[in-house]
């Protein structure tokens, strides 16, 4: 389904985003892949990458504030996967 979106609705809801995300510490991707994969589980995410879920919070907050998507919410994780499927 994601892979349906047009490139011309992908620029005018991502481009921005994505724009940011790539500007990012590969520690940050990195960071946001896994919590996506993992089901956006702070336990299981924090395990995986072997950091304390403090340092994982951190992070997610990091993202949040250069990115301006908070992946603890459902809308902006949605928007942070299909930036990292298509924009990729």
């Amino acid at each position: 389904m994601i892979n349906s979106i047009s490139e011309r609705e992908f620029n005018n809801i991502c481009i921005d985003y994505n724009q940011r995300l790539n500007q990012l510490d590969a520690i940050y991707v990195q960071t946001i892949d896994v919590y996506l994969e993992m089901n956006c589980s702070v336990k299981a995410t924090a395990s995986y990458l072997h950091i304390h879920r403090n340092t994982l919070l951190y992070r997610l907050d990091q993202i949040k504030n250069k990115v301006g998507l908070d992946a603890r919410i459902f809308n902006d994780a949605f928007i942070l996967k299909i930036i990292r499927v298509i924009g990729s």
